[in-house]
Parts: C-alpha cells; structure tokens; sequence
C-alpha cells in the first residue's frame, strides 16, 4: 500500500500548475485477469492547456489512460511522466487533486451546479462563484449554464 507520507515524494505544490504536460513512453497495459493487451509500445504527449477529446468503443481503453496517469492502474511497462515527474514517484493524492477525469455519462448529484463543481467541497458563493464563472467562460459554456433554469 502506497505512504503519501513520503517527503522525498513530489506533493502537489512542486507540480507546475500552469502547463502540466503528460507523457506516455512506449506503455504496455493489459487489464488484471486478463490476455488481452490494451495498450502496446503506447506513446503520446498530452501538452498542458490544452485540451483533448478521447473517443471510441467501449473497451478500447480511454478511461484507462486516466487510471494509469492517477495510479489507479500500473502499467506492465513503460513510462508515464508529468512534465518531467514519473508519475510512479508521485504520491497519488497529488495526481488526483491535479487531473479530472469527464465520463461519457456524467453523474450529477440532485444539487446546484455549483455543488456539484467544487464537490466533495461545500459551495459557498462569497470564495467560489467568481472562479466559477472565469472557468465556465473559458470552457465556452457560460451561455448554456444561463439558460438553466435553476443554476
């Protein structure tokens, strides 16, 4: 079981905020129980601030990508690295406050859309909605959340 007590660790202060590129050297990963190979000799960069959109068939890996990068998954070979950090030597409550993760069916909890944005944290509109609203502009989606009727 991983320590996130580790101070020789990278925290999640040392992890450069404003471009956090993501790199995945020649990966191989196969599913536990399981032959068949998922990823093989895989190798991408994903840059930082920019944005990517992973689509397929079920199965074909695309939530995968995003447990192998939080350490929810180890990969059977390979290297994962944020910007120059390989992930293996960061403790994982770093790379989980870090990367979020869309599904394709979101879940969304009976609240307030600002609840449901800064969850697992209580929304409170004097810290929040300022932010709130600069990251729903940069998002393009602002107009939208405007037509909703309860916000």
């Amino acid at each position: 079981m991983e320590n996130d007590n580790f101070s020789s660790l990278p925290s999640v202060n040392q992890l450069d905020e404003e471009k956090l590129d993501i790199t995945f050297q020649e990966v191989d990963f196969i599913y536990p129980n399981s032959s068949l190979k998922i990823l093989d000799n895989f190798s991408f960069v994903f840059q930082g601030r920019k944005k990517y959109l992973l689509i397929g068939t079920n199965g074909i890996g695309k939530s995968t990508l995003f447990k192998l990068i939080v350490k929810l998954y180890q990969p059977q070979g390979g290297t994962i690295k944020l910007n120059e950090n390989e992930t293996e030597k960061i403790v994982s409550s770093a790379l989980q406050r870090k990367i979020i993760f869309l599904p394709n069916n979101p879940y969304f909890f009976y609240a307030r859309l600002g609840d449901n944005i800064v969850y697992p944290h209580k929304y409170q509109e004097s810290l929040h909605k300022e932010n709130l609203e600069n990251i729903t502009r940069k998002l393009g989606i602002m107009e939208f959340i405007d037509k909703l009727p309860r916000r």
